[in-house]
């Protein structure tokens, strides 16, 4: 008897640890969250008053978060070739369509102006207060949590410089 105590015993121990076993297929992750990143990021698109094209030439988007040192990234414009940025363009990310610019800044600020100059013609510059979302793509109760919006505002399009 005492031998059928001490096997029972650990089987016991065993069973009961089982109760408690979580059948759900979730293990350690009781609210079934997935693992999706996301980033606080702000769209800011110039568009082209009255739907004019962007003529070919040199652009430089300027954003000025939340007051602070000016992010910077001067783009050469081409409809029939790729997009050539330089500047601040780790944290700044342009893309361009024939009636649009959008830069993408992977921060969150309460404010920036944004400016767009166009071979040293000024096409418009504007302070923005983005109203952000936020974004939780694994659920609402678990991480990350990310603060995203998109604001537009138009600007001038320039006339074709000469020669282009």
């Amino acid at each position: 008897m005492i031998g059928w105590l001490h096997i029972s015993i650990p089987c016991l121990f065993l069973s009961l640890a089982g109760c408690w076993q979580d059948d759900s297929g979730l293990g350690s992750n009781p609210l079934g969250c997935t693992e999706i990143g996301c980033d606080d990021r702000l769209d800011v698109i110039f568009e082209s008053q009255d739907a004019q094209t962007f003529p070919a030439g040199t652009y430089t988007f300027t954003l000025t978060p939340n007051g602070e040192s000016p992010l910077v990234a001067t783009c050469s414009f081409d409809r029939h070739q790729d997009l050539a940025c330089s500047g601040d363009t780790h944290v700044l990310t342009v893309l361009a369509a024939d009636r649009e610019f959008s830069i993408r800044l992977l921060e969150a600020p309460a404010t920036v102006t944004a400016s767009l100059v166009f071979e040293q013609q000024r096409l418009g510059e504007k302070m923005l207060s983005p109203d952000y979302s936020m974004v939780t793509p694994n659920g609402p109760q678990c991480e990350p949590i990310c603060f995203q919006a998109t604001v537009a505002f138009e600007v001038i399009c320039p006339e074709p410089t000469e020669g282009l």
